[in-house]
């Protein structure tokens, strides 16, 4: 009777061990699962939704690459120049980019500039030849560049537009005010010697 209860307490805590194992291998799954299915969501959003690796202006980055470079070999060009983060994601995006046969069949390489504000589809078309290089259409524009043309102009004219407000008889009439001070002067003194001579004449 004690064997019997021994067994029998034997296989309920091995079916227990079994459940917990099985519970345990079924939550390990459903994480395997939901991170597989969270990292190929990015990945495949990644793939649409390019994000270039910094943003406008950016920086200008001239980059060779050689002849017959297959996608891999220029994914690790632009990589190592900081242009691109991920070889992979930019293999799949070459792939699927309107510029892969042309890059696959008759890619001639040579020197490129390019910058980090430009998404994949745009290194492509430059690296294809099918665009122009960013010195054309996004250069980073220079103090001179952003500075109004038409600055010293402008600043002659409010200079000009000064002198024009002001009166133009302004020295004349400041002449004759200091004319006028110096009469008045004059006169007060003549004023006051006459009235001293009077005085001392009565005395």
């Amino acid at each position: 009777m004690a064997k019997k209860r021994r067994n029998t307490g034997y296989r309920v805590a091995v079916s227990g061990a079994r459940r917990l194992v099985a519970l345990l291998l079924f939550a390990l799954v459903m994480i395997i699962i939901f991170f597989l299915g969270r990292t190929a969501y990015h990945f495949g959003y990644s793939v649409f939704h390019q994000v270039p690796v910094s943003k406008p202006p950016g920086e200008n980055i001239t980059v060779t690459i050689a002849e017959g470079a297959d996608a891999r070999e220029i994914g690790m060009t632009l990589r190592n120049a900081g242009l691109i983060e991920d070889i992979t994601l930019f293999r799949v995006q070459e792939r699927l980019s309107e510029y892969h046969k042309q890059l696959s069949e008759d890619f001639k390489g040579g020197t490129f500039r390019l910058n980090t504000s430009q998404t994949t589809d745009e290194l492509l078309a430059v690296i294809a030849g099918e665009a122009t290089e960013v010195q054309e259409v996004n250069e980073t524009k220079t103090e001179s560049d952003v500075r109004d043309p038409n600055a010293e102009d402008k600043l002659i004219n409010d200079v000009t537009n000064d002198s024009d407000v002001r009166d133009p008889d302004a020295e004349n009439k400041l002449i004759e005010q200091v004319t006028n001070d110096t009469d008045e002067e004059a006169g007060s003194e003549s004023e006051a010697e006459e009235s001293g001579a009077e005085d001392g004449g009565e005395n």
